[in-house]
């Protein structure tokens, strides 16, 4: 959206998928991260199994 802005790019559609696909991607990341999905932040898979 900011390279729309600019008028760096004139393919809006191109840089709205790329901007939003890096913005959905970190959130992502981020999300996953909260929530403990990330391979990071497990201890053990069986350590989450039954509780």
């Amino acid at each position: 959206i900011a390279l729309d802005l600019l008028r760096i790019w004139d393919n809006t559609l191109l840089s709205r998928t790329i901007t939003g696909g890096i913005f959905g991607l970190s959130c992502g990341l981020f999300v996953a991260s909260l929530l403990g999905i990330s391979p990071r932040f497990q201890l053990s898979p069986n350590e989450r199994i039954g509780k």
